[in-house]
């Protein structure tokens, strides 16, 4: 069933970038019984273990500086990444629209930092 020929295309696709589920299926087995496999052969865990570090590599080559998966993924805090994840996040937050304006007149902003919140009486 996992073969040598299953064992390397499982150990290919994890090395390219792929998925641990990807990867399992590439081999014709499920993602739980290669953990299994490499709880029970040390050969396959140490293959497995340097096709992940391998994979980790190909996936951070796929985001370049400037971006913000690389500040969230790779924690780069270089001047490009920050500036890019500080853009992304306001770019959110605008789409999100005004979730300061808060209801009968207190900012749901300052409610929520707060430990006491005094709503102002209704009028009557």
């Amino acid at each position: 069933m996992f073969d040598d020929e299953a064992r390397a295309r499982y150990l290919a696709v994890l090395a390219g970038g792929g998925s641990m589920v990807d990867a399992a299926a590439a081999g014709g087995i499920t993602a739980r019984w290669a953990s299994h496999l490499a709880s029970v052969d040390a050969g396959f865990a140490e293959a497995r273990r340097v096709a992940k570090r391998d994979g980790k590599r190909a996936r951070s080559a796929l985001r370049p500086h400037g971006s913000e998966g690389r500040y969230v993924h790779e924690k780069c805090r270089c001047e490009l990444c920050t500036k890019a994840a500080a853009v992304a996040r306001q770019a959110r937050r605008d789409a999100a629209g005004d979730v300061t304006a808060g209801v009968g007149g207190v900012s749901l902003l300052v409610a929520a930092r707060s430990s006491e919140v005094f709503l102002p009486a209704e009028a009557a």
